[in-house]
């Protein structure tokens, strides 16, 4: 099986998941699957970066989906979203960081990974490395080449990125999955449980 065929039965799956689990008060599947781009966002977002987004990445965008946390381990889509106003797009995050970085070039960011860490794609690479930028290391005063501390390997490719954000879904999918659910006249407030 693919990774397209992978990343197609997790966005399948995560979506059940949601609509199982979206009464329960401490589950939160974060943002959906967006819908699908089209081809004139791909081509309005290489004009806007200056090079060619990754093949996989591509398809994924046109055949899966534009973005969500039901991807792999979570990637930003492309161009705007009618669905939400606090979702920020991987264009506008790219451009962020080439005017703050003066060695930024043809790097892509795909993934926010939380305090202040992204995962980013080498375009000028034909593997389409992905490198993980740690804003907690990043010294103030260096606008210089980006050290170890900060800007690190994450994945060989970006296909190796997806695998490996496939990997930890598929074993965390058994447990956050509720085993039953039940029936609403059966269920109790925390506070009258003891």
């Amino acid at each position: 099986m693919d990774i397209l065929d992978r990343l197609k039965m997790q966005a399948a799956r995560s979506t059940q998941r949601s609509e199982v689990s979206k009464h329960l008060s401490w589950y939160n599947p974060g943002p959906s699957l967006r819908h699908r781009a089209t081809s004139e966002q791909i081509l309005q977002a290489e004009r806007d970066l200056g090079f060619s987004l990754p093949p996989l990445l591509v398809r994924i965008y046109l055949e899966i989906g534009n973005g969500g946390c039901q991807l792999g381990p979570g990637i930003y889509g492309i161009g705007s979203f009618a669905d939400s106003t606090d979702c920020q797009d991987a264009v506008t995050i790219t451009r962020e960081m080439a005017n703050e970085f003066v060695w930024w070039k043809d790097y892509m960011v795909i993934a926010d990974q939380g305090c202040s860490m992204y995962s980013c794609i080498d375009c000028s690479d034909a593997r389409f490395c992905v490198f993980r930028l740690d804003g907690n290391g990043y010294p103030e005063e260096s606008v210089g080449e980006p050290t170890p501390d900060f800007w690190y390997p994450e994945a060989d490719t970006l296909e190796g990125w997806f695998e490996q954000g496939l990997n930890n879904f598929e074993k965390r999918s058994t447990i956050a999955t509720p085993r039953f659910t039940l029936p609403s006249h059966q269920q109790k407030p925390w506070w009258r449980i003891w």
